[in-house]
């Protein structure tokens, strides 16, 4: 059986936010080496005042995707899109970081 959980965003001390598995939908995952999480979006089915609170506070919170009690996807949610009755969410694993440019600035004004 699948479970989606929701932690909070502070990697050294994980708090279960909530179970969401009942509110899911759509969900795709994917990997690219054993291990190597890379993306994963699903919508959530909630009222206008709940998927507020997603937009708001959800940002950079841990997803824990598990079946059978083996960790199939671990990433964290990035993006968050408000539709006509559900959310859209999109997690990366922290395999995509790879591809994450650095940001460098030669100058500072202040």
């Amino acid at each position: 059986m699948i479970q989606v959980a929701v932690y909070t965003s502070d990697m050294t001390t994980p708090v279960l936010d909530r179970v969401i598995t009942p509110v899911v939908q759509n969900l795709r995952f994917a990997t690219r080496l054993p291990g190597g999480f890379t993306e994963c979006s699903f919508n959530l089915r909630m009222d206008i005042n709940r998927a507020w609170q997603w937009l708001s506070c959800k940002i950079l919170y841990r997803v824990l995707i598990t079946k059978n009690q083996r960790i199939v996807f671990d990433g964290r949610i990035e993006d968050i899109t408000l539709t006509r009755g559900s959310v859209g969410v999109a997690a990366y694993g922290y395999y995509a970081n790879l591809t994450d440019s650095p940001y460098n600035t030669a100058y500072a004004d202040v």
